[in-house]
């Protein structure tokens, strides 16, 4: 399979400090298993660096089957944001895949 692995956006205004920006280290561990058990592993880091991976065909171009999403409590309208954008693709027919958020 074609897994995505992407973190939702760092939110613009947050009550919590957002300067501290470090990949979860559980997602590292995720890639690493899922890579070993032969999958084809794809990670996007939208929370350093935000991407419209969405709108500009990505998930298309790779033959994207899952879309992971890492979310936390201060990235919960980014996610949110990315959840609702991958539905419109299914809706409209654009991409089948299974989206998994945690």
């Amino acid at each position: 399979m074609n897994i995505l692995l992407t973190t939702s956006p760092a939110p613009n205004r947050s009550p919590f400090s957002t300067t501290e920006k470090r990949m979860p280290i559980g997602v590292g561990f995720l890639l690493a298993v899922l890579k070993q058990r032969g999958h084809k592993i794809f990670f996007i880091d939208n929370y350093l660096q935000p991407s419209k991976f969405i709108d500009d065909g990505f998930l298309q171009k790779n033959r994207i089957d899952i879309v992971g999403v890492y979310t936390d409590t201060i990235c919960y309208e980014g996610s949110l944001n990315i959840f609702s954008k991958l539905d419109k693709l299914r809706k409209k027919g654009r991409w089948n895949g299974k989206i998994i958020a945690g």
